[in-house]
């Protein structure tokens, strides 16, 4: 839903070939949900004012994957591959 302009709850939202389906606060990604980019990388896991951080996987279009932590949208310490 939406509150003072912002979006709030659980939403979807497509933009610029990218699609989040997961939770919103204050308008931003943040809680659990699902980023599917554009060049069908997609990431699944944790948000935190809309950056990809917390435990959660990315997988990439050759079929790789990287699964552990995440900080300010990027692999941190020891995941499995």
């Amino acid at each position: 839903y939406w509150r003072e302009g912002f979006m709030y709850g659980k939403g979807k939202l497509t933009y610029q070939g990218n699609t989040y389906d997961g939770d919103w606060v204050n308008g931003k990604k943040h809680g659990r949900g699902k980023l599917t980019f554009a060049d069908g990388t997609v990431y699944e896991g944790e948000f935190r004012e809309d950056q990809m951080e917390g435990y959660g996987t990315l997988t990439m279009p050759d079929g790789s994957k990287h699964e552990g932590l995440f900080v300010n949208n990027m692999t941190n310490g020891y995941g499995k591959h």
